[in-house]
């Protein structure tokens, strides 16, 4: 895998590597186990809808596709 740099060198909140590096591991692991992002459907769990610092209002029981 080739992972492109734009602006690189610019300091990011720690946050932000984190969602860099989640998208590439769905994305890596969903090419290898050939899961279609735009059909699988994915459940948000009562973990996942209670982190802090998110704008994307997640609630438990959302159901999103992994795209």
């Amino acid at each position: 895998s080739f992972i492109h740099g734009k602006r690189e060198y610019y300091k990011r909140e720690c946050a932000s590597l984190t969602k860099i590096m989640t998208c590439y591991v769905v994305l890596d692991l969903s090419r290898l186990w050939k899961i279609n992002i735009r059909k699988t459907e994915v459940m948000v769990s009562p973990i996942a809808s209670d982190i802090r610092g998110t704008c994307a209002h997640l609630e438990t029981g959302d159901v999103l596709t992994i795209e």
